[in-house]
């Protein structure tokens, strides 16, 4: 680095219990890239008596600063490389691991980089740490650090085209490439339901519902079945609600047996391939499983009926029982219009370093939190809870989108299933997803670079996050920045009205023309059966 840094340090809070549970990025704006380095206090908070003496304090520690950066470069990797394990994604060479407690008292003061102005620092950063949180928000970038090389500001990235054929398939057009015919089902398996609880427009199921309206006025619908690549059978699987907006899973699989065997019934375009041919919207949280604990959801497994059948659900994990192959994995639903309505100016600074707004513990189902997320959320909020870099908590803000927007990384653990709307948002918000979920099958894995834009952690390696995450080279992260602000990422995974080119409905209908033309196995001789119409637990036979 050529050029003389002059930093800016933060004084953080002196207690914890009195913190504005913001992170201490947010107590300084315009900054793009941070560097830890090593400096005398060891310790996160300066705690001198006074005002005047933790200024003095730090004033001394960086007027030596020159003299310590070569060496804290020499001694930050062993410090920095506490993860036990290859931290495969970021190419870091990683040290044998510290113990719990040197790792806790080993801190860093943190410094902000920003883009090269004219070799001056603002003069006012002093005085911000009296601010209320909204007074910050609204006071606009604060100092920022002039350096010798210029360094991207992390808020006002450019975006970067996917390469590849990965790129390419997210920019395909389905139509002219496949025909889909519709089933014209009476309305109690859709229409009805959907009045009965219009909550069903709004949860994270409800790709299944747009879906199916999207398909209604598409150009790849056929009215002449003899023509049609694909079937579709409109049934609104997970519309069938608790009182606290669940879908009941014992009414999931009855109803989508009792469309089937009215198509079968009526049609002879299922029983000619016992369903090879058709495709079914299966967003509940552990897909045609059919219910929202993993092993119940085990238990029960795909119901029989569907195992010929291509399944687009959000569900999605390596090796389970409740992913066939060929399925096509989705996004859930996220509202575009509420996210659209609470956008922030794009190049407001992203001052909060990592975010989670949810749920740690669920009491009501396992009160031990040993079940739960596999008990990595609450292994999240024990380790991390007291951290000045994680911005966490049970609060669901009404600035829960625009806090979004200003962080950094945003958490994206599993819950009961592996999957949930945060990855959408993550995305379309420009927060890198730190994915935390073994083994799962992310949306339009065959089009999406998903290891050029998230952060992947093990859940057994999430008490190392801190250090997983501060170990990222500055690069990497604005790397990843610009290609979550590729117009066409935001666009694959949102279900928005009206449809729009390259969407998530286009993304589902590319995954169903790159499975054409059908194999010879996909129709059966005159007589033959594959399914067995009987199989499966006997509370799942009972009439819907």
């Amino acid at each position: 680095m050529t050029g003389r840094v002059t930093p800016t340090i933060v004084e953080l809070p002196n207690h914890f219990q009195n913190y504005t549970r913001e992170t201490p990025y947010s107590l300084i704006y315009g900054a793009g890239v941070l560097i830890l380095v090593e400096i005398d206090k060891h310790n996160l908070r300066f705690t001198q008596l006074s005002k005047k003496t933790n200024f003095e304090a730090m004033d001394t520690s960086l007027n030596l600063l020159e003299k310590r950066r070569d060496v804290a470069h020499e001694e930050m990797p062993p410090t920095l490389g506490l993860y036990p394990s290859k931290i495969e994604r970021t190419n870091l060479r990683v040290e044998p691991e510290m113990d719990a407690k040197e790792r806790t008292e080993n801190k860093y003061c943190i410094f902000f980089l920003n883009e090269l102005v004219n070799g001056e620092i603002n003069k006012r950063t002093r005085g911000r740490e009296s601010l209320t949180p909204q007074q910050r928000r609204n006071a606009g970038p604060a100092p920022t650090i002039a350096v010798g090389k210029k360094l991207p500001n992390a808020a006002s990235v450019t975006t970067e085209r996917i390469s590849g054929s990965a790129g390419d398939v997210l920019e395909d057009d389905p139509v002219g490439r496949l025909k889909v015919y519709i089933y014209e089902l009476p309305n109690k398996y859709n229409k009805k339901l959907l009045q009965k609880d219009p909550r069903c427009l709004t949860h994270m199921f409800a790709a299944e519902i747009f879906m199916h309206r999207f398909l209604l006025s598409s150009a790849v619908r056929t009215l002449n079945p003899e023509e049609a690549d694909w079937f579709y059978t409109p049934v609104y699987a997970t519309c069938d609600l608790t009182p606290n907006g669940l879908p009941l899973p014992f009414k999931s699989p009855r109803i989508m047996r009792s469309a089937i065997q009215l198509i079968s019934t009526n049609w002879p375009y299922w029983n000619r391939t016992e369903g090879a041919d058709h495709f079914f919207l299966v967003p509940h949280d552990f897909g045609a499983c059919f219910h929202y604990q993993e092993e119940k959801a085990i238990e029960r497994g795909i119901l029989p009926l569907l195992q010929r059948a291509t399944l687009v659900q959000t569900f999605g994990q390596r090796n389970h029982v409740c992913l066939n192959e060929g399925s096509i994995t989705i996004p859930p639903y996220a509202p575009p219009q509420k996210m659209q309505a609470h956008l922030i100016p794009p190049d407001t600074p992203r001052s909060i370093f990592v975010y989670f707004r949810g749920l740690f513990y669920d009491i009501n189902n396992d009160p031990e939190g040993g079940y739960y997320a596999r008990g990595a959320r609450a292994s999240i909020w024990e380790n991390f809870k007291n951290n000045p870099l994680f911005d966490i908590s049970t609060d669901h803000p009404s600035t829960y989108y625009e806090d979004m927007q200003r962080a950094i990384f945003c958490l994206c653990p599993l819950g009961w299933a592996p999957w949930s709307p945060r990855l959408v948002e993550s995305v379309v918000f420009g927060c890198i997803p730190v994915i935390i979920a073994d083994d799962i099958v992310l949306p339009f894995a065959d089009a999406i670079p998903w290891e050029d834009i998230g952060v992947f952690v093990a859940e057994k390696d999430v008490p190392y996050l801190d250090t997983i995450l501060t170990s990222i080279p500055p690069h990497v992260v604005l790397r990843k920045q610009r290609f979550l602000a590729n117009p066409s990422m935001k666009k694959a995974m949102l279900f928005p009205q009206p449809a729009q080119p390259r969407d998530a409905f286009h993304q589902i209908l590319n995954g169903l023309a790159r499975k054409l033309p059908h194999d010879k196995t996909t129709y059966l001789k005159p007589g033959e059966k594959r399914l067995n119409w009987t199989a499966g637990p006997a509370r799942d036979l009972k009439p819907w």
